[in-house]
């Protein structure tokens, strides 16, 4: 029996790594500065924008709330500051 949860749990996270893969490499580096390769910022409307595309989320500022980086929120942000640098 454990054998088979142990099975289970290698499949579970080697599935999870292969995603986190997949959400970095299909993420658009446009506009954001390269902190690390797992970790993106920008300035946005004023705010400091962070975002970990292996994972699609992001935070503002020094805040702990985290957004999808396709929410209404972050999308506003970034529209925002590209409207303003062009």
């Amino acid at each position: 029996m454990m054998g088979d949860m142990s099975e289970i749990f290698r499949a579970m996270t080697e599935h999870k790594k292969a995603v986190k893969k997949d959400r970095l490499d299909s993420a658009n580096p446009d506009g954001w500065e390269k902190v690390t390769k797992y970790h993106w910022r920008m300035r946005a409307d004023g705010k400091t924008v962070n975002y970990w595309p292996s994972t699609g989320l992001c935070m503002i500022g020094g805040s702990s709330k985290r957004y999808n980086i396709n929410s209404v929120y972050i999308k506003s942000l970034i529209n925002k500051r590209n409207e303003v640098q062009e």
